[in-house]
């Protein structure tokens, strides 16, 4: 008997559990942002440096995203973080730019050498 009642004792809080779950409201309905690492956070004055050069780089005409990123670097030298994490948070500054509308993009955006970007009319 002490087994049937384990069994009911389970399947009823396991009934219980999951209407409970059905229940709890979901709060992050809005998209997850896209992480960046601590290495390469900056301040928001030298986020809006980095968004200044790359406009300033970019043109009517399309561009190849490894192009503009190499002259950004190029441009903005020290003020960035070391090694690699320079060109992929330029890269990361791009892709925010064209989700704003302020770039147009054709290709795969994290395919430097496969995709442009241009400034809209």
């Amino acid at each position: 008997m002490s087994n049937q009642s384990d069994t009911g004792t389970r399947r009823l809080y396991f009934l219980v559990a999951s209407q409970f779950r059905r229940r709890i409201p979901r709060w992050n309905r809005a998209p997850a942002r896209e992480k960046i690492p601590k290495a390469m956070t900056v301040s928001a004055l030298s986020e809006l440096q980095i968004d200044e050069a790359i406009l300033s780089i970019t043109q009517s005409s399309w561009r190849k995203v490894a192009m503009v990123i190499l002259k950004v670097v190029d441009k903005l030298g020290s003020d960035l973080p070391e090694g690699d994490d320079r060109y992929n948070l330029v890269a990361k500054r791009i892709e925010i730019l064209v989700r704003r509308g302020r770039l147009l993009a054709q290709g795969d955006l994290t395919k430097w050498r496969h995709s442009e970007v241009r400034k809209p009319d």
